[in-house]
């Protein structure tokens, strides 16, 4: 949402407070969303920042966010994440496989939800 100061998502646990950007990109995320989260962390006082999205990072993401200790989760690491998790829980395990195969559906309903909502595409909305 606009006016988040950068952070989607703000989360306790224990003295711990992470702020956190997600970015679902097709293709690879930027210095923006570090930024972004970086100067959010800020505001918010948050003790870790943290940008999640379904791709990858560029070269220069990664070096700003080890310059900023921005922790960066990408799609391989999420499922590996997920994958560890399932062992201790009865969340299944995550199989990129399968998740490649129907992307494409999710892709989708993901797009007729953004339409729904009334997301912006291009230079106008779509309602």
């Amino acid at each position: 949402a606009s006016g988040d100061f950068g952070v989607d998502v703000l989360v306790n646990k224990g003295t711990e407070l992470l702020a956190i950007q997600v970015k679902r990109y097709k293709g690879n995320v930027g210095v923006r969303a570090v930024q972004e989260v970086a100067s959010g962390a800020l505001y918010y006082k948050a003790t870790t920042a943290v940008v999640i999205t379904n791709s990858f990072f560029t070269k220069q993401a990664k070096e700003l966010a080890k310059s900023l200790r921005v922790t960066l989760i990408n799609k391989k690491r999420l499922a590996n994440m997920w994958e560890s998790i399932s062992k201790t829980t009865s969340i299944p395990p995550f199989d990129m496989k399968q998740y490649e195969a129907i992307k494409p559906d999710i892709d989708k309903e993901l797009y007729r939800l953004d339409v729904a909502a009334g997301k912006k595409f291009g230079r106008r909305f779509v309602r």
